[in-house]
């Protein structure tokens, strides 16, 4: 069988449990054995973006961000984000590569250096969902120790 075919079997074996799970505390977990499964990344943050206000973290499955999310300077900076820039310049959905959005300039960044190479993430993909005109999801897919 075909890695694709292997991932349409996988995907119809655990999608009848995340539709189970919406409304329920557990309905990100399995979106992350979802995504993490059929599309080969390791982790799942999701982070909700507000106008004018700090972000928050509503899901990780990560190490990282734990001590992080408390820390409100972390979190504010967290708005130099390029999936968050991104939304700013008026994107309300889609999914992207952060190697595709992020700034020619990125990995010489302050905010790459002191926050995001922290995170671990070798490459990154993000869903933007638009909840409300005033609030943003980013799913974001991350990669650490695999290749490439």
């Amino acid at each position: 069988m075909s890695g694709y075919m292997d991932g349409w079997v996988e995907f119809n074996r655990r999608y009848p449990t995340l539709i189970e799970a919406i409304g329920e505390r557990c309905f990100l977990e399995k979106l992350s054995e979802l995504i993490t499964y059929i599309v080969d990344y390791e982790s799942l943050v999701v982070i909700g973006f507000g106008n004018e206000r700090t972000p928050i973290l509503i899901y990780n499955d990560t190490n990282f961000f734990s001590e992080q999310s408390r820390d409100k300077e972390f979190m504010n900076a967290l708005v130099l984000d390029p999936f968050y820039q991104l939304i700013r310049r008026g994107v309300r959905e889609g999914v992207y590569k952060l190697d595709e959005i992020a700034p020619d300039d990125f990995y010489q960044s302050d905010y790459y250096r002191q926050i995001y190479k922290k995170t671990g993430i070798q490459q990154e993909v993000g869903l933007i969902v638009t909840c409300t005109e005033e609030f943003t999801l980013v799913l974001s897919a991350g990669l650490r120790g695999k290749p490439r």
